[in-house]
């Protein structure tokens, strides 16, 4: 009886965690919010993760891994570097039941950013992970359509958002952890 009542307790915390991350969460007043459009995403996001001094966390659906520099492996290069510095970095990568290409470029990333002391997760391969979102410091989340390849940075319409905010960082570090402990 009291094992059913202490599952039914923790049943109920956990649907009550995922509820709390769909409801509205209200914006500071001195938020800010900087469009991250096309070709604006990797200038912007390249400073602010340089910028970043505590915590870089993201959950994201695709970094592609090329053999030449281009402005994906900038920040894979810097994400390395933050997490060598001691930054407390983690990244949750999609790992796909159906595609060998994505899970090779992922597999790639992750290998590198580990070896960087980066904490690096793939999801549960039966749950397609298809988000695109940062958050840095406890205070700038970034969030939006665009994957860490060079189409995404150099050709595609690609439509992202950084809102500096505390309380809005704060929900999606909640995400962000919930995400964490399933995969």
């Amino acid at each position: 009886m009291t094992i059913g009542i202490v599952m039914a307790f923790v049943a109920g915390f956990m649907v009550a965690q995922i509820i709390n991350y769909s409801t509205e969460t209200p914006l500071s007043k001195e938020y800010t919010a900087v469009l991250l459009n096309d070709r604006n995403y990797f200038p912007e996001v390249y400073s602010i993760i340089s910028h970043a001094n505590k915590s870089i966390h993201m959950i994201m659906y695709e970094i592609l891994w090329y053999s030449t520099q281009n402005d994906v492996m900038k920040l894979v290069y810097l994400l390395g570097d933050k997490a060598s510095e001691g930054l407390d970095v983690k990244i949750i990568l999609e790992y796909s039941d159906y595609s060998y290409s994505l899970n090779e470029n992922n597999t790639k990333v992750k290998d590198y950013l580990t070896e960087r002391g980066a904490e690096v997760k793939f999801d549960d391969k039966h749950i397609t992970t298809h988000c695109k979102l940062i958050i840095v410091d406890g205070k700038i989340v970034i969030i939006g359509s665009t994957n860490w390849s060079y189409s995404a940075f150099e050709k595609n319409h690609e439509a992202s958002v950084a809102i500096y905010d505390s309380n809005l960082a704060e929900k999606y570090e909640g995400y962000f952890n919930y995400v964490w402990n399933s995969s």
